[in-house]
């Protein structure tokens, strides 16, 4: 950033520097505002006064925990549905087209979903609100624009059950304080977060070879019905390769996202009841859950890890 060169908008229009500056590596001139008289120096100290938690978000209120609690009652609604459903010689398909509303994304849900539900897109339109004010009000543009790039390099959606109470905070908490670090912390802050964990479905995957998979096995012998292997998730392993870090063609191959995937089992949310007694919680605002975590020494790309629970995929992201 030692120069900002001319360059042309057009054949015959060309852009100044502060124009540059406050442009391509910002959000435009503020209302009122002036362009910079130095602005190379303008953007380098932008990165003294950034402020990964400013103002906005000092009253905030953090609802991350109802993520869970929300998937908890959409897990009792499909355990009910499945019963009465079973009861009545009706389809689950059936059972479900009861009440219809016309609202797609509302059909068929009891009102304390439905509730939770509405809420929670009160959450995110707050969130996407204050990340808006924050980008147009800051004094510094380049970094929020960093931020913006960071954020859509580990894009989340807000399309999975849960993930409304977790967007805002994967990119308040996961992505602003690490825009000016070291990328490998914001790689395990990003992809261990538990706005990754929902959408990626690594929150429910488990290993083949776990306790947890073991007992509801032994569970299934007995005849009980409940030992249906709940099974490996490679989701979250093959985009950490494939559009995190390395990228397609980047030395690894499907037995390493497999690999990678077992290592990464255990790493979950927090708020799930049924396993919050074994749950350890992590900085990231995910939980470790050990029972379910693969045992063994992973190998991925030549390298060997050994088996030291949560530590083991925190391991292999800082490698990668």
């Amino acid at each position: 950033m030692s120069e900002l060169p001319n360059a042309p908008m057009s054949p015959s229009i060309p852009m100044s520097k502060a124009a540059i500056a406050l442009n391509r590596f910002g959000y435009g001139q503020r209302i009122r505002g002036s362009q910079p008289a130095d602005p190379v120096r303008d953007l380098l100290d932008q990165m003294d006064r950034y402020n990964p938690a400013p103002s906005q978000l000092a009253g905030r209120e953090d609802t991350s925990e109802k993520a869970g609690e929300f998937l908890q009652q959409l897990r009792r609604l499909r355990r009910e549905r499945q019963n009465a459903a079973a009861s009545s010689g009706m389809s689950e398909m059936q059972e479900m087209q009861r009440g219809m509303t016309g609202n797609p994304e509302l059909d068929g849900l009891p009102p304390e979903i439905r509730s939770s539900y509405l809420s929670s897109g009160q959450i995110l339109r707050r969130d996407v609100g204050l990340r808006t004010n924050i980008a147009v009000q800051s004094d510094t543009p380049m970094l929020e624009r960093l931020v913006h790039f960071w954020s859509n390099h580990f894009s989340v959606s807000a399309q999975r059950p849960g993930t409304h109470h977790q967007v805002g905070n994967h990119e308040f908490r996961a992505i602003r304080p690490h825009v000016l670090g070291k990328f490998s912390n914001m790689l395990k802050a990003a992809t261990l977060h538990p706005a990754m964990l929902l959408y990626l479905d690594q929150f429910q995957s488990v290993g083949p070879n776990s306790q947890f998979q073991r007992r509801r096995r032994q569970r299934s012998n007995r005849g009980n019905g409940q030992g249906q292997d709940r099974g490996l998730n490679e989701n979250l392993a093959r985009e950490i390769l494939e559009l995190h870090t390395l990228g397609v063609g980047g030395g690894y191959d499907q037995s390493d996202v497999t690999e990678f995937a077992r290592a990464l089992t255990g790493w979950t949310i927090q708020g799930l009841t049924r396993a919050a007694r074994f749950a350890e919680a992590q900085t990231t605002g995910a939980a470790f859950i050990s029972v379910a975590h693969e045992p063994g020494t992973r190998t991925i790309m030549g390298k060997t890890y050994r088996d030291n629970g949560s530590k083991q995929a925190v391991a292999i992201l800082d490698d990668l």
